[in-house]
């Protein structure tokens, strides 16, 4: 903020375009054919989906609480159908 004389509200819209970007070129970097195999980059994609979901909008990490009710959801409780 203070190196381009910007608000909070324009780095963090500058820092969510970042973002958007580096989700864009992981996809198009996942779906180009390579010789590492897809079932360890969706690994990779998936533990960055996991810090996406942990600290887009709250830090979900330090505040643990909120992780424990995610972890809950994801793997405790059962998925009705």
């Amino acid at each position: 903020m203070k190196e381009y004389d910007s608000t909070k509200e324009e780095a963090i819209k500058a820092l969510w375009n970042d973002v958007e970007n580096a989700w864009k070129d992981m996809n198009e970097e996942y779906l180009k054919l390579t010789s590492i195999p897809s079932s360890l980059l969706i690994q990779v994609i998936n533990l960055a989906r996991m810090m996406e979901t942990m600290y887009k909008k709250i830090d979900g990490y330090t505040d643990s609480a909120i992780l424990k009710e995610w972890i809950s959801l994801l793997l405790v409780q059962p998925i009705t159908l």
